[in-house]
């Protein structure tokens, strides 16, 4: 049998219900482009027994298209992206997350833009969380393309829930950096790390709203969104001091950081106040990682 077009990859842990609501959707926007051929790789990452899904289960809600399952004893998230990365037989690599749906139009939006704009690139696309009970974070709701520059942030420009690649893309830059992401010392970051490392390489980051994907995230307090928050920022404070040497423009938002906490000291504009997220606390987080990436360094990367 050939090797699909396109391999849609899902990392989980512990969130049967879930999961299944996401492959269900990804075969339906699978069913709604047939000129493709596309595949499901999922890779089961240290689930706890009673939350782990068997092959049968996941085939159920995902035929037509074949679905395959790895099962991996625990790491963190760049391990199990890796894992499904070398499993993929795809040559279009689209990664969303276990708490996500894809729009069924996904993939033929995806396949016009990699068509228009040619295979070297990164793209992602809407994140969208439609719950009105979960709290409106890890979002981007731009209504208009974009392309990544140095003036914005890479850390959420394109998500992790909602990104793809060619598989030529991917060996260019390489697999994630194993320190970084949910499960690791270092909290999150691995796909900021990836966009950075591909941005190095000259490889463009487009942003498209009409790739759209839901994010069932399920957080429902304030707490829980800053909790999250403060992982983000460790988790940027460590990038920026593995990227110090390589990429030194993005100093200046470690820059910007520190400036806008000192004028939140004399009366400015918090980070985010609806969710009571400052400036400060950005600033202390950034360089919480910094210094935790600083005394980790000896570890491989690989």
């Amino acid at each position: 049998m050939d090797n699909p077009d396109v391999s849609f990859i899902v990392c989980t842990r512990s969130r049967p219900r879930q999961l299944l609501r996401a492959i269900g959707s990804i075969s339906r926007t699978i069913e709604a482009c047939p000129e493709l051929r596309s595949e499901i790789v999922i890779v089961e990452n240290g689930s706890q027994p009673d939350l782990r899904l068997d092959a049968e289960e996941v085939q159920s809600v995902s035929r037509p298209a074949e679905c395959r399952l790895l099962w991996l004893d625990g790491g963190g998230l760049s391990v199990a992206r890796n894992a499904a990365m070398a499993a993929a037989r795809g040559q279009l690599l689209v990664f969303t997350d276990d708490d996500c749906t894809v729009s069924v139009p996904y993939l033929s939006e995806l396949w016009k833009h990699v068509q228009s704009e040619g295979r070297d690139a990164i793209f992602g696309g809407s994140v969208i969380v439609p719950d009105p009970d979960d709290q409106h974070f890890t979002m981007k709701d731009a209504v208009e393309p974009q392309v990544f520059d140095r003036s914005s942030h890479p850390g959420g420009f394109v998500q992790g829930c909602n990104f793809a690649m060619t598989r030529d893309v991917s060996l260019r830059i390489g697999p994630f950096d194993r320190r970084f992401g949910a499960g690791t010392s270092m909290r999150a970051g691995e796909d900021t790390d990836y966009l950075i490392r591909a941005h190095g390489l000259g490889i463009p980051i487009l942003y498209f709203p009409d790739m759209r994907v839901n994010h069932h995230h399920g957080r429902k307090t304030r707490e829980e969104v800053q909790r999250l928050h403060r992982d983000y920022s460790f988790a940027n404070g460590a990038l920026y001091a593995k990227h110090l040497a390589g990429h030194p423009w993005l100093m200046w938002h470690f820059y910007y950081a520190a400036r806008n906490a000192a004028k939140e000291q004399l009366g400015g504009a918090f980070f985010d106040g609806n969710h009571e997220l400052s400036w400060a606390s950005v600033l202390k987080q950034n360089l919480a990682g910094a210094m935790a990436f600083a005394v980790n360094r000896g570890r491989k990367r690989q």
